[in-house]
């Protein structure tokens, strides 16, 4: 066996295989060390220490290099750019029937019910074995009109995919074996053939008379407008009514399902067109949201096909997860601890997959597939594989909120269950139950004159058990609306509180007699008494909570004890934990570049396949089974050049360490919010500065060495995550205070100002500001530059003048110096002068501040002056933002970070930059606050500092030129989109778009746009954020374009 991995080809001409055990392929990792390149991708990677996959002959790297041991495999041999090659895509090509119609419905959902039909007399109709007949009809209020129920969308939103899969059924037996309809959950659906039928005039006027409204429901006002109108649209539409018996909690497949009882409901399906597919496909000329609505057409059917071998979630699911059994042989070796027997976590991490379609050149249609992967909680411990015989997997076991073994709720530790959970871990227990979807479970206890009763109906053993096991299923804690819960609870904290104690009205059967004084008397129970009571269940831990699941069958809130609860398998929310995002990023690295294509055919042809290709061959599609091979180009590296040095890319890596950046930004002032509960952020802060001033960024005049520490302390704000907004504003208001106004005295005291800029006279300018005498705030005075600064009072004549700075240098040499080129250098305690300048560099000279003098129009200077007041007082609404808030995180959970970005970019419009992990680098700091540097210099970017950190170049070139080579060959414009939805299908579409400002595509302009949700920018929003674009490109004069 052998430790150290080698390169190159292994034995069965398979390139750089990755052994889990051992090297016996040459190409392969070794078993704890990594392996060598190989001739064409690289080794593999070992076991244990080495890295992922060593450098092939097209110069990759592959993973993430070496881990904790000797590193991971080398670099192949670097190749001639550019190059061309053959690539794998995930794209995988739709071969579509000739004259393909497919059918698009809108569909309407109602309660319906079924009851014994009647004739005009009102009397019962009954079939020949005097047996009454039923019928289907849609709920009717319970007025006295008996008008039909209107539709409730929200209602019905999360069992649509139910209701469709039944309807799936009736269409087979009503329409024909080959109907089927596609659907994702919402409102449009798809026929393979028509699904509806004509209306006549005289039926729709028939139904206006006999219900009041028109043939599609209650919104239907059967009018002029409406379905029973005499207008060519009214009488042309085709509609449809099915009734389909659907279980509104659970899938048919449950194993619980058999307690749930079914509901009916009529669908109504309105034909809204008719898709020529291969026509739009042909047609050039089509408008542009006829290549959306196809492309949305062909999506829904393709999800359609996955929602049937794959589990998805919510109203309008994007991606779809294989079996709990099928996990542990398609998951990889980073995630199988959690298929065995000796794991005892609730959730484990479940691979899925993603399907969107896209229709491009010459009518081309493909679906592109990627892998998905999430953490999910599992319903059971020891899901058993199903390949896998009785005796190497143990039983399945649920897996209880209450956890006896662990002393957990919801995975909350908890000391002692037998008194109630103590105040400070209440919160935590709630917010853990509310991201759990549950079911309740509990056995109800007959009494034995009750089994006997039930035996001599002819009850058996399994339906009297049966019967005691109660069940909710597929629950979730939420707030009681009703009267008698004022505070809205979702729980309470001790199931035989008597604060928490209601009143039970004894129970009347149905020709009870009995005087209203002789009645039993009410009782009065806590909810352990109750389950005591009636249903004869002694709670094991009566102190611990009770939580509510809203309205049961019987329309009144409900209560049950946390020990009555089981975790229902679905979404982990906030699964980035760091052990989390490791696992994943293993995964990636095992499957990266052409394997995880190779994995994508795999999962495809795993289970979806078969199904795939019977759905879609009723719809006259075909969808091939291979990636789509494509012909791709390497392209040449380009150079990257920082201030004074260039810089070599490695792999898609540089060095930071030690450059000066090519246009440094400026940081004026800025605010620090600290929610590590430590000062550990603090401290790091001053090796941020540092690295930042190192890189050439010029950071806040006159604050440097020691007074850095000053002004961290004086402008820090000690957060919590619990109030965010708050913090942000505290740190403005702190940093304002401290930079503006100079509230701490520290720029009064060593005789200098605070310099920034400031919008004046329509420009931006730079300014120092001179703080209020009062310290009042709202107002500020300017020094600007070259102008006069105060208006002074000498023997009661009023005169404008600079003020200038009085100073002595070493040579005991008298000199006047403009504020603008006076400093004081705190780490040494000295003030410095700028006594000439040029293009490239200033020359500054140590100087003793003597006194402040104002220079008059004629050039005379007076030191003694009555009265002084700042020729330019302004708002500071004038005064250029606080350039940037730093946030220091304790730990990378996203919820907060999201906040602290909406904080800072949307309510409070300033800069942020976040930092976590700090307390790893606090002893080798450089390289890490070099990176956050970069994104400082970024972020601090404007029109005026054109700020960079490095510009792009192509390869042993000129020094002054610049711009990425490949969009040298052509005059080009860089534009990036990205569309994001929100969930359901009346949410919008969000666009963010940006455009390159430069060749080198390091400095954007951005703009976003909404629009109605669709994959595809429409025609007027693409034209608007065009021209956009080209006002902000025009007004940059790097790139020329043609006209």
């Amino acid at each position: 066996m052998s430790y150290y991995g080698g390169g190159g080809y292994d034995s069965r001409k398979r390139p750089g295989d990755h052994d889990h055990y051992d090297s016996r392929s040459r190409g392969g990792g070794g078993r704890d060390f990594g392996g060598g390149g190989g001739r064409d991708f690289g080794g593999g990677g070992g076991r244990y220490d080495g890295g992922s996959r060593g450098g092939g002959r097209y110069g990759d790297r592959g993973g993430r290099g070496g881990g904790r041991g000797r590193g991971g495999g080398g670099r192949g041999p670097r190749v001639a750019r550019p190059q061309t090659l053959m690539v794998l895509a995930n794209y995988f090509q739709y071969q579509i029937k000739p004259d393909l119609v497919i059918y698009r419905y809108s569909s309407h959902i109602y309660d319906a019910k079924r009851v014994k039909k009647k004739d005009k007399e009102g009397n019962v109709i009954v079939d020949a074995d005097g047996r009454p007949e039923f019928e289907l009809l849609v709920q009717t209020t319970k007025d006295d009109k008996k008008r039909e129920v209107p539709e409730d969308k929200e209602a019905t939103q999360t069992i649509r995919r139910r209701i469709f899969n039944k309807l799936q059924q009736e269409l087979k037996e009503k329409v024909g074996r080959n109907a089927c309809v596609a659907y994702d959950g919402g409102e449009i659906v798809y026929g393979n053939v028509p699904l509806a039928f004509d209306k006549s005039n005289e039926e729709i006027q028939a139904k206006v008379a006999e219900s009041g409204h028109g043939i599609y429901g209650p919104s239907d006002p059967g009018g002029e407008r409406g379905s029973a109108s005499t207008n060519a649209v009214g009488k042309q539409q085709t509609i449809a009514k099915y009734f389909v018996r659907v279980k509104p909690t659970c899938d048919d497949d449950d194993e619980d399902q058999d307690r749930v009882k079914p509901k009916w409901f009529q669908v109504l399906l309105v034909e809204k067109e008719s898709i020529k597919v291969t026509d739009v496909l042909r047609d050039r000329n089509s408008p542009l949201n006829k290549f959306d609505e196809l492309r949305q057409c062909l999506d829904v059917i393709n999800k359609t096909t996955l929602t049937k071998s794959l589990t998805c979630f919510g109203k309008s699911p994007r991606q779809f997860y294989f079996p709990e059994e099928d996990q542990e042989n398609i998951c990889g070796r980073a995630f199988a601890y959690y298929w065995n027997a000796r794991n005892r976590k609730n959730h484990a991490p479940f691979l899925g997959i993603t399907e969107s379609t896209r229709i491009c050149s010459r009518g081309n249609v493909y679906t592109m597939s990627d892998v998905c992967l999430k953490y999910l909680y599992r319903s059971c411990l020891y899901k058993p594989n199903r390949q896998c015989s009785a005796d190497r997997s143990p039983p399945s076991k649920p897996i209880a909120v209450l956890n006896e073994e662990a002393r957990t709720i919801a995975g909350v530790p908890i000391r002692d269950f037998h008194s109630p959970v103590p105040f400070g871990d209440r919160e935590r227990v709630r917010l853990a139950i509310q991201k759990l979807t549950m079911k309740v479970v509990y056995k109800k206890v007959f009494r034995d004159s009750v089994i006997q009763r039930m035996k001599e109906k002819g009850a058996d053993d399994r339906t009297i058990e049966r019967r005691r096991r109660q069940v909710r299923l597929n629950v979730r804690m939420k707030k009681d609306f009703s009267k008698a819960n004022e505070e809205k609870f979702d729980i309470k904290w001790a199931a035989d509180d008597p604060a928490d104690s209601f009143t039970q009205e004894p129970r009347r059967r149905e020709g009870d007699t009995t005087e209203q004084e002789n009645a039993p008397p009410p009782q009065v129970h806590t909810i352990a008494s109750y389950f005591r009571e009636q249903h004869g269940i002694q709670l094991k831990y009566p102190k611990m909570p009770i939580v509510c699941i809203g309205k049961g069958p019987f329309k009144a809130y409900e209560w049950y004890p946390i020990e009555f609860f089981f975790q229902s398998f679905g979404k982990m929310k906030n699964a980035n934990e760091k052990d989390q995002v490791t696992e994943v990023l293993k995964f990636y690295d095992e499957f990266s570049g052409t394997e995880i294509v190779k994995k994508i055919e795999g999962l495809s042809g795993h289970n979806i396949l078969r199904d795939q290709k019977e759905f879609l061959k009723l719809f006259g599609l075909a969808r091939q089974e291979s990636a789509k091979k494509l012909e791709a180009k390497i392209l040449e590296e380009p150079s990257l050049r920082f201030c004074e040095q260039q810089s070599t890319i490695n792999d898609g890596s540089w060095n930071l360490m030690r450059v000066k950046f090519d246009r440094p930004a400026t940081m004026a002032s800025f605010g620090i919010i600290d929610f590590t509960d430590r000062s550990g952020g603090k401290r790091f802060f001053s090796n941020i500065l540092r690295v930042c001033k190192s890189h050439g960024m010029e950071l806040p005049t006159n604050i440097s060495g020691r007074d850095e520490g000053i002004v961290t302390e004086r402008v820090a704000v000690n957060g919590h995550a619990d109030n965010i907004g708050q913090c942000f504003e505290n740190a403005i208001a702190k940093a304002k205070d401290f930079f503006w106004y100079d509230s701490s005295s520290f720029f009064r005291q060593n005789k200098v100002w605070h310099k920034t800029r400031v919008f004046h006279n329509n420009q931006w300018k730079d300014a120092l500001l001179i703080p209020p005498p009062d310290n009042r705030q709202g107002e500020v005075g300017l020094i600007l530059k070259n102008e006069p600064t105060h208006n002074i009072t000498i023997k009661g004549v009023q005169q404008q003048a600079r003020l200038m700075i009085g100073t002595t240098n070493r040579k005991q040499e008298r000199k006047l110096v403009d504020p603008f080129d006076f400093f004081y250098i705190g780490s040494r305690g000295i003030h410095e002068a700028i006594i000439s300048r040029n293009e490239r560099e200033e020359v500054r000279e140590e100087v003793e501040f003597n006194t402040e003098v104002y220079e008059l129009e004629d050039g005379s200077c007076v030191t003694e002056v009555e009265q002084i007041v700042p020729c330019y007082i302004s708002s500071e609404k004038v005064i250029e933002p606080i350039s940037m808030i730093f946030t220091f995180l304790r730990d990378e959970d996203k919820s907060n970070y999201l906040q602290v970005k909406k904080m800072a970019h949307v309510t409070c419009g300033v800069p942020n930059q976040c930092v976590v992990k700090f307390p790893k680098f606090e002893h080798r700091p450089d390289q890490y606050c070099s990176n956050l540097a970069v994104k400082i210099n970024t972020k601090l970017m404007n029109a005026s500092n054109n700020a960079r950190a490095w510009k792009t170049q192509k390869a042993n070139s000129d020094p002054n030129s610049s711009g990425i080579p490949w969009l040298m060959e052509t005059p080009t414009v860089v534009f990036g989109f990205s569309i994001s939805h929100g969930l359901g299908q009346d949410s919008k579409s969000v666009i963010a778009g940006h455009v390159g400002l430069d060749a080198g595509c390091m400095q954007f302009a951005s703009t976003v746009a909404v629009q109605s949700k669709s994959d595809v920018i429409s025609n007027e929003i693409m034209k608007d954020m065009t021209k956009v674009f080209l006002y902000q490109q025009c007004c940059v004069e790097i790139l020329q374009y043609p006209r």
